[in-house]
């Protein structure tokens, strides 16, 4: 008997999930991803005025006003719930904006298909993700083209070649079911290969210092200048170290830009982002 009642619930969970399952894929067919031009580059992007709000009520993102251009960093800094995530949000087309408009080269963006303005975004998160399988099987996730030559010499940028080499299976190893062998900061170089393993026009960082010790946070702000080298690039962090040589540093609260301009500039005026910076 308990058997049954077991493989009842077992039942009713995978029937749950199944509809959980269709749900999401009628909104993903509703998004209408191929709808619009198809964008071949992004040279720079316009964010004018604008105005988002997750609710209806309350403003997440309030009178947003930023321009940049191709080889620009931007850094975007700010406590937790500021809006820095909302913007590579809104620049991705998870979210589209209230009032105002975001402009790609020069044309709003919404005339432009979502997938191909996607494709030419890459996005790396806190979160370190391993696929199954080896080292290789990783990068090829993303790009199946790509050679191994090529997948070493991104290696060799990120400065863990040497190391992947010393492994018993070299880049052939097993990294998914052997979880040990990297360490954290050496499993963000994977998610940074994946990201130099397709040419972006656009790359953003979010976060992804900030759950690093010291000696891996080096490590990987080195790597850093690797990923964003003549790109347009979104750097969203808490830790300050990663963002000193961005063209451009925004400070918000609240949804709001309060401060901007370089790390000299800011540091003179001695305002909120002085204070970040000597807490």
């Amino acid at each position: 008997f308990n058997w049954f009642i077991k493989h009842i619930t077992d039942f009713n969970k995978s029937f749950l999930s199944f509809w959980k399952i269709l749900k999401f894929l009628k909104l993903v067919n509703i998004e209408k991803l191929e709808d619009g031009l198809k964008l071949e580059e992004i040279i720079s992007i316009e964010f004018s005025n604008v105005n988002f709000s997750y609710t209806g009520n309350e403003k997440n993102i309030e009178d947003f006003t930023v321009t940049l251009n191709r080889g620009e960093k931007m850094a975007l800094v700010g406590r937790t719930g500021s809006g820095k995530t909302t913007i590579a949000n809104l620049l991705c087309r998870f979210y589209e904006p209230v009032d105002g408009n975001i402009k790609i080269n020069g044309n709003n963006y919404l005339n432009y298909s979502i997938s191909s303005l996607r494709n030419k975004i890459g996005y790396v998160m806190q979160e370190v993700c391993i696929f199954p399988n080896t080292i290789i099987d990783n990068i090829k996730y993303v790009n199946k083209d790509i050679t191994e030559d090529e997948i070493y010499n991104i290696f060799k940028k990120l400065k863990l070649h040497d190391k992947i080499i010393e492994l018993k299976d070299g880049y052939n190893t097993d990294i998914f079911n052997n979880p040990d062998i990297l360490s954290t900061g050496e499993k963000q170089m994977i998610n940074f290969a994946r990201v130099m393993a397709i040419d972006y026009d656009v790359v953003i960082l979010d976060e992804v210092t900030s759950a690093l010790s010291y000696e891996y946070e080096i490590l990987v702000s080195n790597a850093i200048k690797e990923i964003i080298k003549d790109k347009i690039a979104i750097i969203i962090a808490h830790r300050l170290s990663t963002i000193k040589n961005c063209n451009k540093i925004l400070i918000m609260k609240n949804g709001k830009i309060i401060e901007q301009g370089s790390n000299e500039e800011l540091m003179k005026k001695q305002g909120e982002y002085y204070e970040l910076v000597n807490t």
